[in-house]
């Protein structure tokens, strides 16, 4: 039955938009406009801001695909998990299980201001330890401690990847490489679902979070070994 009702609401959210206005395609420049000196300058100077930024789209798609799998992979078998550590019944366990999702809706509004870009290693840092003192403890309320920092971490690593998405993809062909960024993350979800269920059988639900933490540790340093000439141009623009 619980299924059946949640089938609903993607019925729903076909019934509030299927009557939406189509979307208006962007009226091109005319000839004369984009021979004019702005749209020379603009087309002069694209190179040299396309090109650091090609350069760290991979290593973008790396680092999604890692925390996204750190996401997902312990997701399947928590319930059991949080039960196992103490939590006493589903409620407890499901509460427990939200409890990071609930951190980035309360938080994600209050933060409007500064650097997200910034927080990116940080967060995935402070994520990676998260999952490895899930896997590490055994009471209910070390488990609700570890849950808040790995809802921070969640919260610091998604606004930092969607921040360097965005500055990536300032320019054409930004909803391309928004569906790309999607969909590595999709893809990474579904390796993380066939990986959780091995890991879980074979060495029990705790396993997943030792995976989480490697895959978060692993993001953070692709970060830091192939973006340092992004962070010396912010460090250079600042200082301007």
């Amino acid at each position: 039955s619980l299924y059946r009702a949640l089938a609903l609401l993607p019925l729903l959210a076909f019934a509030l938009t299927w009557r939406l206005p189509a979307d208006r395609p962007a009226s091109r420049p005319t000839a004369s406009t984009a021979q004019s000196a702005p749209s020379r300058h603009a087309a002069a100077s694209a190179p040299s801001a396309s090109a650091p930024a090609s350069a760290l789209w991979p290593a973008l798609l790396i680092a999604q695909f890692l925390f996204c799998f750190a996401m997902v992979v312990t997701f399947p078998y928590f319930i059991p998990y949080a039960l196992a550590r103490g939590a006493g019944h589903d409620a407890l366990a499901g509460l427990l299980y939200s409890l990071p999702h609930l951190v980035y809706l309360v938080v994600l509004p209050w933060w409007r201001r500064g650097d997200g870009e910034a927080w990116l290693v940080p967060g995935l840092a402070l994520f990676a330890l998260a999952c490895l003192w899930q896997a590490l403890l055994h009471d209910a309320i070390a488990l609700a401690a570890a849950r808040l920092l790995f809802g921070f971490g969640m919260l610091f690593g998604l606004r930092g990847l969607n921040r360097s998405l965005a500055l990536v993809a300032s320019g054409h062909g930004a909803g391309r490489l928004f569906g790309r960024f999607d969909a590595c993350g999709k893809w990474a979800g579904v390796f993380a679902g066939a990986v959780a269920g091995a890991l879980a059988q074979a060495a029990g639900p705790a396993t997943p979070f030792l995976a989480a933490a490697l895959a978060a540790a692993a993001a953070a340093l692709t970060v830091l070994v192939r973006f340092p000439s992004r962070r010396s141009a912010d460090v250079a623009a600042h200082d301007a």
